[in-house]
């Protein structure tokens, strides 16, 4: 078949870095930052992160090509400041944000199960005691994104070598 490996976007290869690093000759206090195996998602979040910090002057990203799975992400910062400072504290500021709301979206389930398992009120002997249909089927598809978002959590593993 001529299609890619289904698993081809997201595993690295043998020796493959995850972030390579160089540095951009042509304007100071700038570098280039290549992920390898992600794709807008991270790229976005990344340089989303990186605008938020006063010190950069400059963040952008790009995939040079649909097929390839790489993104491409160029750092310019203020003097003090080093574009691999900047960027690893924009991915250890990004790792809290994402366990936060992880950690929100944990609560807000226990919660949610608790209202569903345990009633307010009693039910009287004439009522069924199970939960409404559409209690359980909601219990049931929330479960599912729990645990398909845990997974893609699970997943998402930021490397600072370089």
């Amino acid at each position: 078949m001529n299609a890619p490996a289904s698993f081809e976007p997201f595993l690295l290869a043998d020796g493959e870095k995850k972030i390579s690093f160089e540095k951009d000759t042509q304007v100071p206090n700038a570098a280039i930052f290549t992920l390898n195996r992600e794709d807008h998602t991270v790229g976005n979040m990344i340089t989303c992160q990186l605008l938020k910090d006063p010190r950069v002057l400059f963040a952008g990203y790009k995939a040079p090509h649909p097929l390839e799975h790489k993104i491409v992400i160029r750092v310019h910062t203020a003097h003090p400041a080093t574009p691999v400072d900047v960027f690893v504290s924009a991915l250890k500021d990004l790792i809290s944000e994402i366990s936060n709301i992880e950690e929100q979206f944990r609560l807000f389930l226990f919660y949610l199960t608790l209202n569903v398992f345990i009633p307010t009120t009693k039910p009287s002997s004439a009522e069924n005691k199970t939960p409404p249909k559409s209690q359980s089927s909601v219990v049931t598809t929330l479960f599912i994104i729990v645990i398909f978002t845990l997974i893609i959590l699970s997943k998402i593993s930021f490397s600072t070598d370089y």
